[in-house]
């Protein structure tokens, strides 16, 4: 209910942000606000058009699609949003669980570790390789990522909280 009613603040101010600002709160808007998924994915669309190099449409553009079930959407979208930002690490993470949605997890793991190489190591991307070890019952390469994620503040508690759900 905070969450609609600073959208809905946020919203009525719109015209005294900047154009990139004005388009975020307007789908954010009619997402939270309305509900009305077409409106958000018009409001993006026309985002990219203005904007075309900027990532933050993409990705969202992404994620509405993926809810809808649109998985090549979703997939296409989120490769643009790497594309275009390749030093971003939001994409790459939620990509990488689209990936194992839709059951592909070899891509899944050449994603993650792309990220990785590229500087953009987290521990989550760490829990994300240790749950594809551990869906092909590689012992050797769970204990890996166990160590890995230890160099990250949270990475432990990370870990730990993937072996328990996995366990259950």
């Amino acid at each position: 209910a905070r969450g609609r009613e600073h959208i809905t603040k946020a919203h009525a101010l719109k015209d005294r942000v900047s154009e990139p600002e004005r388009l975020y709160i307007q789908a954010r808007y009619y997402q939270t606000v309305e509900g009305v998924l077409q409106k958000t994915i018009e409001t993006y669309q026309v985002w990219i058009q203005t904007y075309p190099k900027d990532f933050v449409p993409r990705s969202n553009l992404a994620s509405l699609y993926a809810a809808r079930r649109e998985f090549d959407k979703a997939i296409e979208e989120y490769r643009t949003a790497i594309s275009l930002s390749p030093d971003e690490p939001l994409p790459y993470a939620n990509l990488a669980g689209l990936y194992q949605t839709v059951n592909r997890p070899d891509e899944a793991r050449r994603l993650l570790e792309e990220a990785i190489a590229r500087g953009l190591d987290s521990a989550g991307f760490r829990t994300g390789l240790y749950e594809l070890a551990h869906k092909r019952n590689d012992d050797a390469e769970m204990a890996r990522q166990v160590e890995a994620a230890r160099r990250f503040p949270e990475g432990p508690a990370r870990i730990l909280a993937t072996q328990i759900t996995i366990a259950l």
